[in-house]
């Protein structure tokens, strides 16, 4: 069974640990052996600029949703042809989504096209060339009390495998350093 973008969006979130692994709270519920916690996305409204280095459990714990290879040093790679960030803002203003990225292009000649929706709107294409290989990416958000999903696209994702780099046979798009929303605090 697979909740819907919807369900996602909108749903209640639980974490599932051994049991009663945070002594201090209570669990929603345990039951062999396990204890599910229910556990709010928090907004990233006024926190500044998030990046893999410093908010490692963040993003590893709420902002990355799905189509993300593990966290490495201070970046993570997009894998396959989409990849998705959840993320809460706040119901009281609009504000910009800034990402820092960096395309995977394995060739002075490479150049990837990333296309963004939000919510399952689209509201940029974005060119990496080797020119431009990094950069940072605005996207408007809308105020809103709920979940938001900002998924994106990569046309030709490539593993270093297949572009004779090395044997890594992960399909790069993007690597992801940072994010920060400039809207107002909660």
């Amino acid at each position: 069974y697979r909740c819907s973008d919807e369900e996602v969006r909108k749903g209640k979130r639980l974490i599932v640990t051994s049991y009663n692994r945070y002594p201090d709270r209570a669990p929603a519920f345990s039951v062999l052996g396990l204890s599910l916690y229910n556990s709010e996305m928090p907004s990233i409204a006024g926190r500044g600029t998030l990046t893999i280095v410093d908010a490692r459990q963040d993003f590893s714990s709420y902002l990355l949703s799905s189509g993300w290879s593990g966290l490495e040093a201070s970046w993570v790679w997009s894998e396959g042809k989409q990849a998705h960030i959840m993320f809460r803002t706040t119901p009281n203003s609009d504000g910009t989504l800034k990402l820092d990225l960096e395309a995977f292009l394995p060739g002075p000649e490479s150049v990837q096209l990333v296309s963004f929706s939000l919510n399952g709107k689209s509201v940029l294409q974005v060119i990496f060339s080797t020119k431009n290989a990094r950069q940072k990416i605005s996207i408007p958000v809308p105020a809103s009390d709920q979940a938001q999903d900002l998924r994106i696209l990569i046309d030709k994702p490539i593993s270093p495998k297949v572009a004779g780099i090395s044997t890594d046979p992960r399909e790069l798009g993007v690597a992801l350093f940072s994010l920060e929303y400039d809207g107002e605090k909660q």
